[in-house]
């Protein structure tokens, strides 16, 4: 089943009950509990498959808040946050992602940044950059998205609450078989 991003697919509206916890295959970053299953929390009979896509975009998101979280914890707040993939093509999503970050996002220039990157930390592990101040600074984005101060602020309650029905799930073990 693929998802074309380029054509900006709506997504349905915010919905503080609505959940999915996307483990098909276990866990992985950052909770890494392979038995871990999926499932949709707070369905109704009104919940459409628009809905079901917005939910599943606000966990990938919510991963990546967690990631942000971690690695931020570890080398101190970010000055900026770029993001670079497939999902840039839809408005739609790096819009929600600022909006779960609480923070604004730019989409970077180059559409394989990641590449990009990883050949800088070779050429800076054989020796080629002596000192990542040698680079030039990072071009203009591509795009920008500012979070939208009230649903940043609904997503700052949703992302706890997630986090809390994860734990919960995990500790009453009703995620393992």
């Amino acid at each position: 089943m693929g998802l074309d991003l380029s054509s900006d697919p709506r997504i349905g509206e915010f919905h503080p009950d609505l959940f999915f916890l996307p483990y098909l295959t276990g866990q992985r970053c950052p909770g890494w509990r392979d038995k871990a299953k999926a499932s949709f929390l707070g369905l109704t009979l009104d919940t459409g498959p628009e809905d079901l896509l917005r939910a599943t975009l606000e966990r990938v998101c919510f991963s990546l808040r967690e990631i942000v979280e971690i690695l931020e914890g570890i080398v101190g707040r970010f000055q900026r946050i770029w993001a670079s993939g497939g999902f840039t093509a839809s408005n739609d999503w790096c819009q929600l992602l600022a909006d779960v970050l609480g923070r604004p996002l730019d989409v970077h220039p180059e559409p394989h940044a990641s590449v990009r990157g990883a050949a800088l930390l070779a050429m800076k592990a054989i020796g080629w950059i002596s000192s990542w101040e040698d680079l030039p600074s990072e071009k203009r984005a591509a795009a920008h998205y500012e979070p939208a101060p009230e649903l940043a602020a609904q997503y700052e309650k949703k992302f706890n609450r997630h986090r809390r029905i994860f734990q919960c799930l995990c500790e009453e073990e009703i995620m393992a078989s």
